[in-house]
């Protein structure tokens, strides 16, 4: 693995490097110069990916970084003379970054451990995203065969499946690949947040709060797997870009090279790259944006427009007309989710109709979904109060102050996104959770600063804080450290966790041919490191008609494609009757299993409960 990462990092840096060279942008110190050629970098892989298959280019490793190789080329040409200053890394005038890295390292931690808590994908979208990146990085595509849907892959925005798969291409665990990158992910988003908190609040220790905040509330991130994470955390440094951009007034419409400038192009890309990776966080982030771009056009700056157009007119042109002209308007939209029934139905989507309560948003459950967690805590709760208490009783600063108005109406339409379940129209609305917690950092940083400036000895200060900290460690901290760490029971519609653990197995001998016996997919196979070409005319052909197959015909195809493993078990059986009945089912595998006794095909390579694995005897 240690080949993967180094070759995540060198593409997103080089990427990095040549826009910041390419465009010449400029940072305030040399810390934050790192964080954000990484941001920038990873902000511009997704677009690169969707045009690279849209003109069908190869999608290898080995070409995304040859690519990205172009930003060392621009750096040697840009700089003249490598110019270091030791005093750049002097820790004593940066020691809110040394905390905030502290804290990166910290959270890489928990969420690395709390994934791999358990032997297996959790839930249902690790699985799909399994599927969708080992088909990129088998096919270097994402253009759908005819034979399979994938779910994460043309017309859904496959930027993360784009991502997982040619960095699997480096390795064999597609297993590890997704829990070990989707964890630096996670880790890399506290450091852009930090930087556009900086810029967005003028107060680098408010930003340093809010940052804190975002660290410890349990209801922002989890090490769930899905591409929600790829495109929340690149929010962060789009809107860094937009508070770099400076003012625009109107008048400068009418000339193109101040619409133009480098951070208005900057934030473009990376903004069409947020409108490549996942609809809903997409969505989001334009409601948001539009919220920033509103109140700061109450002050004339008309500045936000400019990168939100450009990243529009980009994503479109690259990604979404040509989806629309492929696949139509109506089955673009509904291969992506967007679809009617979720927007009206109260429980058609994930959230299954519930609406919080009080209770739900102060208390910090140790438990809760794997894929968003809820809650805030007491302290974070009453911290919040007060900070919004306190902005609405200097109201009159709010326009000068644009900011806090901005993290106000952020608040306002989470928590009715989060809500929405009551409402006439809804949004995935349990995922606007980790949303809500954007604005609730923010806020929450507002009223800590404003507590601490009440305060005029220091050592008061710091004893305040420090039991400000311990109490928010204690109610927020520590539900969020065991709800992130614990194994969660919950493995997939398809198979039960027991019969996940069975499956687990087939790690240890990884790449290994193995054959699912249903009539669905391969995916807990290829999940688990085995490998099936399951989107092959061949093997789609046969599992198609498998409850009709004999024994024989089966050990048949086994020897032809290669296949070393047979896996059956409850997920077998449940699948079966479910097509056929429970007393069918019965008749078959009480069949089959004779049969399997009768034979000299297969060998158990391992057996629980609920999973039988088979070895073919040809490879004995």
């Amino acid at each position: 693995m240690i080949l993967t990462i180094l070759i995540f990092f060198l593409i997103i840096i080089w990427l990095g490097l040549g826009i910041k060279y390419g465009l010449g942008l400029k940072f305030d110190n040399f810390f934050e110069e790192i964080v954000l050629i990484l941001g920038i970098g990873l902000g511009t892989f997704p677009i690169l990916g969707v045009t690279l298959n849209i003109i069908n280019i190869p999608l290898h490793w080995g070409i995304f970084l040859a690519i990205s190789a172009i930003g060392i080329i621009i750096w040697f040409l840009k700089i003249k003379k490598i110019r270091f200053n030791v005093e750049d890394l002097d820790i004593r005038d940066n020691w809110r970054f040394a905390i905030i890295l502290v804290m990166f390292l910290i959270y890489f931690w928990v969420m690395l451990s709390g994934s791999f808590a358990y032997p297996y994908l959790e839930d249902d979208d690790p699985w799909s995203h399994a599927m969708s990146a080992k088909y990129v990085a088998v096919e270097m595509t994402t253009d759908e065969p005819s034979t399979y849907d994938f779910h994460y892959l043309d017309p859904y925005p496959p930027s993360y499946s784009i991502m997982m798969g040619i960095l699997n291409q480096t390795n064999n665990s597609i297993y590890t690949t997704l829990k070990l990158v989707n964890a630096i992910l996670i880790a890399l988003g506290l450091l852009f947040f930090f930087f556009f908190a900086k810029h967005f609040l003028k107060d680098e220790t408010k930003a340093l709060f809010a940052t804190f905040i975002l660290f410890i509330l349990p209801s922002f991130m989890s090490h769930f797997i899905w591409s929600q994470t790829l495109a929340l955390i690149l929010f962060f440094p789009a809107w860094y870009c937009i508070e770099k951009a400076g003012r625009l007034d109107i008048k400068s419409f009418a000339k193109p090279d101040k619409l133009l400038n480098k951070w208005n192009i900057t934030a473009g890309i990376i903004i069409a790259s947020i409108l490549v990776t996942q609809p809903s966080s997409a969505f989001v982030f334009m409601v948001m944006t539009a919220i920033m771009f509103i109140v700061r056009a109450l002050n004339k700056d008309y500045n936000i427009a400019v990168p939100v157009i450009l990243g529009s007119i980009i994503a479109g042109a690259i990604y979404w007309i040509p989806m629309m002209i492929r696949y139509g308007l109506r089955d673009m939209l509904v291969k992506v989710g967007l679809m009617q029934d979720y927007l009206t139905g109260a429980n058609v989507d994930t959230s299954g109709g519930v609406i919080y309560s009080l209770m739900d948003f102060i208390n910090a459950p140790s438990a809760s979904r794997i894929d968003q967690a809820t809650g805030w805590g007491w302290v974070i709760s009453l911290l919040l109060l007060f900070g919004i208490v306190m902005v609405l009783l200097n109201y009159k600063k709010l326009k000068s102050k644009d900011h806090i108005l901005v993290a106000l109406i952020w608040m306002v339409f989470t928590i009715l996104g989060t809500e929405s379940n009551a409402l006439p129209v809804k949004l995935l609305p349990h995922r606007f959770w980790v949303f809500m917690a954007i604005p609730v950092a923010i806020l929450v940083a507002e009223g800590m600063k404003i507590i601490l400036n009440s305060f005029k000895d220091k050592t008061t200060k710091y004893v305040v804080v420090g039991v400000i900290i311990a109490a928010i460690v204690l109610t927020s901290g520590v539900p969020k450290y065991l709800m992130q760490t614990s194994p969660t029971w919950t493995a997939g519609a398809d198979v039960s966790r027991d019969e996940a653990i069975g499956l687990s197995w087939l790690q240890n001998d990884k790449g290994a041919k193995t054959f699912m016996m249903v009539d669905w997919h391969d995916g807990h196979a290829i999940g688990n490191d085995a490998f099936s070409c399951m989107w092959c005319t061949d093997v789609v052909e046969f599992r198609r008609g498998i409850w009709n197959k004999t024994l024989d015909e089966i050990n048949a195809f086994l020897d032809e494609n290669d296949y070393k493993y047979l896996a059956f078990g409850s997920f077998t059986m449940r699948n079966y009757a479910t097509r056929y009945g429970a007393d069918a089912m019965q008749e078959w595998i009480d069949a089959f299993i004779a049969d399997l006794q009768n034979s000299t095909y297969f060998t158990v390579a391992y057996q629980n409960e609920s999973v039988i694995i088979l070895e073919n005897s040809k490879f004995e």
